[in-house]
Order: structure tokens, then sequence, then C-alpha cells
């Protein structure tokens, strides 16, 4: 009997501000199509030689997420993506994505591995953000050491994502319902 053709993988990022939803939408869209999800906190943490529930409330830009370090982190995370791609699986690069040349390096790493590439922008309104964010310092649950404070630092510097054609990039609205948007992204992963 012959094996059927195993489809082109994916490699999906999650972009956009921290509060917005990504990790929660992307863990369900993981959980449905069975595809693995790297997280830009947790692959910091483990470079920074850190527990993963350990937080680090530094000011924005320094510490661990400082350029540099983040820049170690994002190139980290795609060279790690690109193995398991390799390996024949779908990926989630699940980070902010701020800076152009962090989504341009995730999609060149698609195209090195001969894999679909999905540029997904998480938005939501920022007074349901604020309150995400407050509940999620309050309960110091999660990996994530984003905050109210960092929301604000990482608006005034998020770089417009008009570097992608519709076919590789689409927004979603957090605020929206949530088994709406993840069948819109299970819908792309159609391809």
């Amino acid at each position: 009997m012959e094996k059927e053709p195993r489809s082109t993988p994916f490699l999906i990022i999650a972009c956009g501000l921290t509060g917005t939803g990504k990790s929660t939408i992307l863990n369900e869209v993981a959980k449905e199509k069975d595809i693995l999800i790297l997280t830009s906190d947790m692959i910091r943490k483990e470079l920074a030689g850190i527990s993963p529930a350990e937080h680090r409330y530094v000011e924005f830009d320094s510490g661990i997420y400082s350029e540099e370090f983040t820049k170690k982190t994002y190139i980290h995370m795609i060279e790690e993506g690109k193995k398991h791609i390799l390996q024949g699986r779908s990926v989630i690069l699940d980070a902010c994505f701020p800076k152009k040349w962090q989504r341009e390096k995730a999609k060149e790493g698609a195209k090195e591995v001969n894999a679909h590439f999905l540029c997904v922008q998480f938005t939501c309104p920022e007074e349901e953000v604020r309150e995400r964010l407050e509940k999620r310092f309050e309960s110091k649950e999660g990996v994530s050491d984003g905050r109210w404070e960092i929301y604000l630092s990482q608006k005034e510097s998020f770089e417009d994502v008009d570097e992608f054609d519709s076919d590789s990039h689409m927004i979603v609205d957090t605020s929206l319902s949530k088994v709406d948007i993840i069948k819109k992204i299970m819908d792309r992963l159609k391809a």
C-alpha cells in the first residue's frame, strides 16, 4: 500500500503586542492541527539558564529583554523551527515579532526548508489587553513577563507589518469570537 504524500509543512509566526491573545488562540490551533509551538518566552529563559517559572520584571529593552538577547532568542527560535520542519512537522513561532528583520528572517527560514509561511498578526482593543495583562500579572501564572508598561513600550517601537502580501499575512482581532478566529486561521492552513 502506497503512503499518501505528506503535505508541505507550515512555519507560522504569531505577531502582535503582548497581551493580544497570541498564545491562547495558537495553542488551540496547535492542538487541533498537531502543530509544534516554540515560544520566545521559553527559549529566552532557556538561553538565559533560568527556570520558565521565574519571572524577570525588568525595564523594556533591558536584561534578558535587551536588543542583543532578543536577537539571540529570535535567531535560535527560527533555527529550532527549521529543524522540526525538516522532519516534516509544521511549527508555530509564538513571539511578538515587532521588527521587520525578525519577520523577514522567519520567512527566509521557511523558504530555506521549503515550508509554507504565514504571519498571523494579532490585535485587540487596549482596554481588553490591559485587563488581560493585569490578571496575568496578579496570578503570576505562565511563562510570560509581559505587563501593561511593556505593552505600551512595545506599541511605540512596533514596526508596521507591510512587508508581506495577503497570501502570507492575516490579521485577527482577538476581542471577537475565539471559535471564529480559530476557524479563520485553520482555513488558511489548508494550502
